[in-house]
């Protein structure tokens, strides 16, 4: 896990390195260019982008969601990618850091994948939503992050790419889901919803 930025929040003790599951640094490190409106595509994994139901083995019936409690970091862009891409790409997790939009405040998400069955090369699609509490219409644009399974049977304990959040007393909250990413089937494979924030916390 990457160093933690001056003032950044400290790692929870309860997350782990995920086991098959490897952030693709590079594509994170393209957002200095493509920050606008902080939506970030991550791509998890190795491989051909084919995903699918691989091996005979329905991914929505194998994915299992666990949303910690709490499950919401407070942090900014600059500290996000200080911890998460800085042993990857220290170059560009600096270059986020001094920038403008590395002072942006927001949030991460902590969440459990647990597949024991899901095929090797399966490619899931997990959506972040931001949604004011009470409320049913998103704040913003749902941020996706792709991951793929590099084996049979596979877990892993894992992070949101960064989200904006309104710096206000209003409280939030974030939905998730994780869907196979190229299925005919567009019923999602597991979904969660965190613990109830406020913007300015």
């Amino acid at each position: 896990m990457a160093d933690t930025a001056s003032g950044a929040p400290k790692e929870p003790s309860r997350r782990r390195r995920a086991t098959g599951l490897v952030l693709q640094a590079g594509a994170i490190a393209g957002a200095i260019v493509s920050i606008v409106g902080i939506v970030l595509l991550v791509v998890h994994g190795v491989g051909s982008l084919t995903g699918g139901h691989a091996g005979g083995v329905n991914p929505v019936e194998t994915l299992h969601l666990k949303l910690p409690r709490p499950s919401i970091v407070h942090e900014t862009y600059g500290q996000w990618a200080t911890r998460h891409i800085g042993r990857k790409n220290p170059s560009g997790a600096r270059a986020i850091a001094r920038s403008a939009q590395g002072r942006t405040r927001g949030i991460e998400v902590d969440y459990e994948i647990d597949a024991p069955k899901v095929a090797e090369g399966t490619l899931y699609r997990a959506t972040f939503e931001l949604f004011r509490e009470p409320g049913s219409h998103p704040v913003g644009t749902p941020v996706d992050d792709l991951k793929r399974f590099r084996r049979r049977g596979d877990r892993c304990g894992c992070f949101s790419p960064f989200i904006r959040v309104p710096m206000t007393k209003q409280s939030y909250r974030v939905d998730v889901t994780i869907a196979p990413a190229n299925s005919d089937d567009d019923s999602p494979a597991a979904h969660g919803i965190t613990e109830t924030f406020r913007g300015n916390a």
